[in-house]
């Protein structure tokens, strides 16, 4: 079983403040549950622009339109988290996701 959590923001229909602090906590939720990575669903808004700053010197991520082989930002995440290379949002250039590895 891969141990890649998916959270989708579109439930909650956060501000980008808000989105930021539920990001935060299902990551920490995660890690202490033994996940490897997290798949952060937030579309192509606001959240989608906020999110590397708030991400950036804390873990490494990698936006959904670069987690592919031939970008050096999905080369390093697999090379975090190699699980992440099954996932089905690997290669397909989905602009409305970030992966995040733990």
């Amino acid at each position: 079983m891969l141990k890649i959590k998916r959270f989708d923001l579109h439930p909650y229909r956060p501000t980008v403040d808000e989105a930021l602090v539920l990001v935060e906590q299902a990551l920490l939720s995660a890690k202490r549950r033994g996940c490897k990575a997290v798949k952060i669903i937030h579309g192509c808004g606001k959240i989608r622009a906020e999110l590397p700053e708030f991400l950036r010197g804390r873990y490494k991520f990698c936006a959904g339109d670069k987690f592919e082989l031939f970008a050096e930002e999905g080369r390093a995440i697999l090379t975090a988290c190699p699980e992440l290379a099954k996932d089905r949002d690997f290669n397909k250039y989905n602009a409305g996701i970030t992966v995040v590895a733990l």
